[in-house]
C-alpha cells in the first residue's frame, strides 16, 4: 500500500502530542547539563511560510518550575543577536548570549527576574544593536502587571491586550515569530 506526502503529514500531525513530552525532556535534560553553549535543534525546513529569512531572535519557551527561558534563533540565518535583554516587567538582566546559529536555542536561568509567577507576568526580550535597542519578542500571561505590554503592542510584536490564561507548567511557542496569546501553547 503507498501513501501520499498528504496522507503522511496527517499521520505526524496526529501523533505531534507524543513529539512534545519527548522534546521538553530533552531540552531540559540538556539545560540542566551545566552547558553554555547554545543546544542544536532541527532547522525549519525552506518552505516554512512563517519562518523569516534573516536572524530572527524569539522567546520559544518560559518554564515556571524551573525558571528557565528559552529564546531561539527561528530565522533561516545565523548570526548576531545584538546584546539581548529580558525584562520581568521592570526587572531586567542581559544573558550571555551574542550569536545563535540557525535553528539553534539557548535556554537562560531567568532567576533574576525574580519570581515567574504562573497566576500572571510577562517576558520581554529586547535586542541591543548599532541602531538602538529594540523589542523583539513579547510573552504576557494571566493578569497583573505588564509593563512592557503597550510598548509589544505599538512595535507589532503582541497583536492586542490579551494575555496566555490558564496555569500550566509551562509556556511554549507554536509559531516562528509568537506575536499573540494564541500562539503560545500551555502545558
Amino acid at each position: 500500500m503507498t501513501s501520499t506526502l498528504g496522507t503522511r503529514i496527517l499521520e505526524l500531525m496526529r501523533l505531534r502530542h507524543l513529539f512534545l513530552p519527548l522534546a521538553l525532556v530533552a531540552l531540559l535534560s540538556t539545560a540542566c547539563s551545566g552547558e553554555d553553549a547554545p543546544d542544536e535543534i532541527t532547522p525549519l525546513p525552506d518552505n516554512v511560510a512563517d519562518a523569516p529569512e534573516e536572524v530572527t531572535v524569539t522567546l520559544r519557551m518560559v518554564d515556571f518550575g524551573t525558571e528557565l527561558v528559552t529564546v531561539g534563533n527561528t530565522g533561516q540565518e545565523s548570526g548576531a543577536t545584538g546584546v539581548l535583554r529580558i525584562c520581568q516587567n521592570d526587572t531586567c538582566f542581559d544573558p550571555p548570549i551574542d550569536n545563535l546559529d540557525f535553528g539553534s536555542v539557548a535556554v537562560i536561568d531567568a532567576s533574576e527576574l525574580g519570581l515567574i509567577d504562573p497566576a500572571g507576568g510577562e517576558v520581554a526580550l529586547f535586542s541591543e544593536t548599532a541602531g538602538g535597542t529594540e523589542l523583539v519578542s513579547y510573552v504576557a500571561w494571566g493578569s497583573g502587571e505588564h509593563a512592557n505590554m503597550q510598548l509589544a503592542i505599538d512595535q507589532s510584536v503582541w497583536d492586542s491586550d490579551q494575555t496566555i490564561q490558564g496555569a500550566g507548567v509551562f509556556l511554549q511557542a507554536r509559531s516562528p515569530v509568537p506575536d499573540k496569546a494564541s500562539d503560545w501553547l500551555v502545558n
